[in-house]
């Protein structure tokens, strides 16, 4: 796992967490999902989220995953501007893969734009791989997502 100067933590989201997870969802995405969506995904049952947090008070980033029929698929991950480039979406995305294997899934899936490299890079890292393309997946930009896989 990469190390980082801030000290952080990775524990499961809860209803709590809803409000703060809308605020980095409005930083990060053209179509944020609202404090209602979140509490009922984190609610839901197959629904796995996580947070990064700096302290009781400061959340840096989350994921929110569900998983169904042997699969989890990652449906969003964000970090907070400011906390960036810190390594604190991988430090992320490893802990939904560790939770992932303890729970014996057997692939995780996620989309990612076909414009983000950063991302794209990430994940590769991390040892996902391209399935195949969804052209014009992203409404507002008509943009395609890479649907990525990890095999477990």
């Amino acid at each position: 796992m990469p190390q980082s100067p801030l000290r952080i933590s990775i524990r499961l989201a809860d209803e709590r967490d809803t409000d703060t997870i809308a605020a980095i969802e409005k930083e990060s995405f053209a179509n944020p999902w609202s404090a209602a969506d979140m509490r009922e995904r984190i609610g839901s049952a197959g629904s796995l989220a996580t947070v990064a947090e700096l302290s009781p008070e400061e959340v840096a980033g989350f994921v929110c995953c569900r998983g169904a029929g042997g699969d989890m698929e990652i449906h969003r991950m964000a970090v907070r501007p400011p906390y960036r480039r810190k390594g604190i979406g991988e430090m992320l995305c490893r802990d939904i893969v560790a939770r992932a294997r303890d729970m014996a899934v057997s692939a995780v899936f996620l989309e990612v734009a076909r414009s983000n490299a950063a991302a794209q890079a990430l994940y590769a890292k991390l040892g996902f791989s391209q399935s195949y393309v969804r052209k014009g997946y992203y409404a507002a930009s008509g943009g395609d997502a890479l649907v990525m896989r990890l095999d477990m």
